[in-house]
C-alpha cells in the first residue's frame, strides 16, 4: 500500500536505528523522506537504501541542537518537494556522555545540551513545521521519547527531565495545533 504517496516527511536522527527503521518505512508507504542527521554518511547510505527500493530520499547534514539547521533542514524539504506533512522529531546523541549523572553530577553544560537535543528542537521543530502544515489544512509530528520520559532512575537526570518534557510538549501542541488539523503525538519506547 501506498498510504503516504505524495506526502513529504523529515526525519531527524534518521540515518540508522529507530530513525532509519522510520525512515525506510515512511518510504516503503509511498513519502517522500528528508533523512536529516549529523552523520551524512550513514544519511547518504540509507537515502541509497530507500531509493534502490524506488522511493524518494535526500541526505542531509543537520545538528537538532542548532535552531538554524531546524529551520534550513524544514526549508529544504519544502524547497525540494514543496511541502512538509510529516516531521518525526527523533534525534538524540545516545553515546553522549552528558545524559547520565544525577543532579551532582550533571554540569550546567550537560543540562543545556540535553534540553536543547532533546526538548527545544521540538519546540523550533513545530514553530517551522506548523505553518507549511497549517497551509494544507494538516500534518502529523511525531515526538521521540521514552519510558524514561514517565519512568525514573538515578543517575539519568538530563535524561528523563527531557523526555518527560517531550511528553508534555506534545500534549500541549496538540491541543493548540489539533484544530488546524495537525496531530501531534509521542512515541515512548523501551530499550531496543
Amino acid at each position: 500500500m501506498q498510504r503516504l504517496s505524495n506526502q513529504v516527511a523529515i526525519v531527524t536522527g534518521g540515518a540508522q536505528g529507530l530513525g532509519g527503521a522510520t525512515a525506510r518505512k515512511l518510504a516503503s508507504e509511498g513519502a517522500k523522506i528528508l533523512i536529516a542527521d549529523l552523520d551524512i554518511n550513514t544519511a547518504e547510505s540509507t537515502a541509497n537504501d530507500i531509493r534502490s527500493a524506488g522511493n524518494d530520499a535526500y541526505p542531509w547534514h543537520m545538528d537538532v541542537s542548532k535552531s538554524k539547521d531546524i529551520e534550513e533542514t524544514i526549508n529544504k524539504a519544502v524547497a525540494l518537494w514543496g511541502r512538509l506533512d510529516i516531521l518525526v522529531n527523533n534525534a538524540f546523541n545516545v553515546i553522549d556522555s552528558s545524559n547520565t549523572g544525577g543532579a551532582l553530577e550533571a554540569s550546567e553544560e550537560d543540562w543545556n545540551y540535553g534540553m536543547n537535543v532533546m526538548v527545544k528542537s521540538i519546540f523550533i521543530g513545530a514553530k517551522n513545521a506548523v505553518p507549511h502544515m497549517r497551509d494544507l489544512g494538516s500534518g502529523n509530528i511525531i515526538n521521540l521519547s521514552s519510558v524514561h520520559g514517565q519512568l525514573m532512575a538515578p543517575g539519568f537526570l538530563v535524561y528523563e527531565t527531557a523526555k518527560a518534557a517531550v511528553i508534555g510538549a506534545t500534549r500541549q501542541m496538540a491541543t493548540e495545533f489539533g484544530p488546524m488539523g495537525i496531530r501531534v503525538n509521542a512515541v515512548c519506547p523501551g530499550h531496543m
